[in-house]
């Protein structure tokens, strides 16, 4: 049994042998340069142990702190929103509260989607989800709807069409008795915020506005949209979310993303210079409505900044 005087020589031995193992393992030699004495076998043998101690204690830390830097309220900015602009065809809600489940590697953003129809309901879960060192690896997809098609083939600002007017004034009139519809409206020329809300129709509304900042889209893809939400329904993440002005919205957003985000962008079908240059342009192509009836739509059909209607839903 060690007494107390022999515990204090076994500590004063143990920090000894410390002291000459680390005089023995620093050879700073004439460049100044911290070196590991390397000839030594024992110093070889307690230097593989230390860098083992070292592997240990970043595996240990590192994911607290990849933990501690992932940002929710940057998924919910980036992801939430692009989820929306890549879909027109679905309603994207994002509740801000309980919707981000953090692990080490990755962070899940669960948002709720449902096809745009006349008829709010709660919308089914979809989860994106994002490693940690930013890039998308889940949930950049949704399934196509009827207004999928329609979408692709978008025409808006490409001049005036007759035979378009005729088409959509047929097509509307055989849908003379369906109720409440949804429709995508392409406009003529692309018209500002302003100039539309006074030419075209009020958008008092905030769920009405819904609007496509882009014309014609590359093959296979859709055009640039942006959806100015309602209460219980914002754009998450931005300060001009509830200022009722769809360009600040959209052009807000965009300034949040940069180069690095491009991959991520990609997996959700859009394209940083394409967002860039309708944020820039700030111009209306076109704009789904939600809850239009056949006579308002007939009405709206008149104007000269419309171009063409298209029921889709």
């Amino acid at each position: 049994m060690v007494g107390r005087a022999g515990r204090r020589t076994v500590r004063r031995g143990f920090l000894a042998d410390l002291v000459r193992d680390l005089n023995v393992m620093t050879n700073y030699g004439d460049s100044g340069i911290f070196m590991p004495d390397t000839s030594n076998r024992t110093v070889r043998r307690r230097a593989r142990g230390l860098r083992l101690v070292g592997v240990l204690m970043i595996a240990l830390v590192a994911p607290v702190l990849l933990y501690s830097i992932q940002d929710p309220a940057q998924i919910r900015l980036r992801w939430g929103n692009a989820l929306q602009v890549a879909y027109p065809e679905y309603r994207v809600c994002v509740d801000g509260i309980d919707d981000v489940g953090r692990s080490p590697l990755s962070m899940s953003l669960t948002a709720y989607v449902e096809p745009v129809s006349p008829v709010f309901g709660p919308g089914r879960p979809h989860e994106i989800t994002q490693i940690f060192w930013g890039d998308v690896v889940g949930g950049s997809v949704l399934p196509g709807t009827r207004m999928t098609p329609a979408l692709r083939g978008f025409r808006g600002g490409d001049g005036p069409s007759p035979a378009a007017k005729v088409d959509s004034r047929a097509r509307l009139r055989e849908l003379a008795e369906k109720g409440d519809s949804v429709a995508l409206v392409s406009l003529t020329y692309p018209l500002t915020e302003s100039v539309l809300e006074s030419e075209v129709t009020d958008f008092s509304a905030p769920a009405a506005r819904s609007f496509v900042f882009s014309g014609l889209p590359a093959p296979g893809s859709k055009p640039v949209f942006w959806r100015a939400g309602f209460v219980g329904c914002f754009p998450p993440g931005l300060s001009s979310a509830q200022s009722g002005s769809v360009t600040s919205q959209l052009r807000e957003w965009v300034g949040s993303l940069g180069k690095g985000d491009e991959r991520s962008l990609s997996r959700f079908g859009l394209n940083l210079t394409a967002l860039q240059n309708a944020a820039r342009e700030g111009r209306i192509y076109g704009l789904i409505l939600t809850g239009w009836r056949m006579d308002q739509l007939l009405s709206l059909l008149d104007k000269p900044s419309v171009r063409s209607i298209d029921v889709v839903g």
